[in-house]
């Protein structure tokens, strides 16, 4: 099933997560300020974030690697946060993970940002498009897992930002993305943990 790519207030969700609980695809909530092929690749970048998220390389890295400014959640709880889309701006949790994103016209060495109020991602045009020609959607992949955890509340004080959740969660989404786009198989994760 597809989606309504040219309604700008949102779109009709892809797929669901299926009954038994794995997450089978990630739900463009909406997309804003995007021509038709930023959003066909802004769609690849979303089944980037899919394979990545359903692997067992996912769970393994982010669940056993150090992490900064975890505000009290074990990795396990952070990961069951940012997988399966309860957020600290939807007050539902409904297992489907949301994605806001809006491109906008910034300065080229700002990748984008997080607002806080309503979880809208926001990414740069200029560093989206580079993403684009170039056919890196893992780079575009990394920026939006690392604002989904800000999405989600996690925060980075400068002194310590890169190991903070969002930059840990994004840089490693990006390394699997990566290596995805190159071809190689991610293990798929059978069983997601509870």
């Amino acid at each position: 099933m597809f989606c309504d790519m040219d309604r700008k207030d949102k779109l009709v969700p892809l797929k669901k997560k299926s009954e038994d609980g794995h997450l089978d695809d990630i739900i463009p909530v909406g997309m804003q300020n995007f021509n038709f092929e930023q959003k066909k690749f802004a769609l690849r970048v979303m089944d980037y974030i899919e394979v990545v998220f359903k692997s067992a390389n996912f769970y393994h890295e982010v669940t056993n690697t150090y992490m900064s400014q975890r505000q009290g959640h074990s990795y396990e709880e952070i990961y069951k946060m940012i997988v399966d889309g309860a957020s600290n701006f939807d007050s539902v949790e409904d297992d489907v993970l949301k994605i806001f994103v809006e491109l906008y016209d910034g300065k080229s060495g700002t990748l984008g940002f997080t607002s806080m109020s309503s979880g809208k991602i926001y990414t740069n045009r200029k560093y989206f498009e580079r993403c684009l020609v170039n056919d890196w959607p893992y780079a575009i992949c990394g920026h939006w897992v690392h604002e989904l955890a800000h999405a989600h509340g996690f925060y980075h004080k400068f002194w310590k930002k890169r190991q903070s959740v969002p930059y840990m969660y994004g840089k490693i989404a990006k390394r699997l993305a990566q290596r995805h786009h190159n071809g190689e198989t991610l293990t798929p994760l059978h069983q997601p943990p509870h």
